[in-house]
């Protein structure tokens, strides 16, 4: 749940009002980096580690997070990663004589 803009936002403002503004730029664009790459690598690294494409990993966290919460993060791609096993095993197909 905690960030890593607990650690970076209070350094970055401290090292401002300290004076040492190009210090905290490069902090400042480090960290921005570091949330922009998880922000697009994790749902990737997740989806191909389960086997499911990436949005519905992402739609099912962002709903899961809207529903539930934090533990919906984890909740959400659960329900999808069981609905397809399911679906996998072809629980839902038509009955065999």
């Amino acid at each position: 749940i905690v960030g890593t803009g607990m650690l970076f936002v209070p350094w970055i403002v401290g090292l401002f009002i300290m004076g040492s503004f190009g210090e905290g730029l490069k902090l400042l664009l480090m960290w921005i980096v570091t949330v922009t790459v998880r922000q697009f690598l994790e749902p990737k690294i997740l989806s191909k580690g389960i086997g499911i494409h990436p949005l519905p990993t992402l739609i099912s966290m962002y709903v899961g997070l809207q529903l539930i919460g934090g533990f919906g993060l984890i909740v959400g791609p659960a329900f999808v990663i069981s609905y397809e096993a399911i679906r996998r095993v072809d629980v839902f197909g038509p009955p065999k004589a």
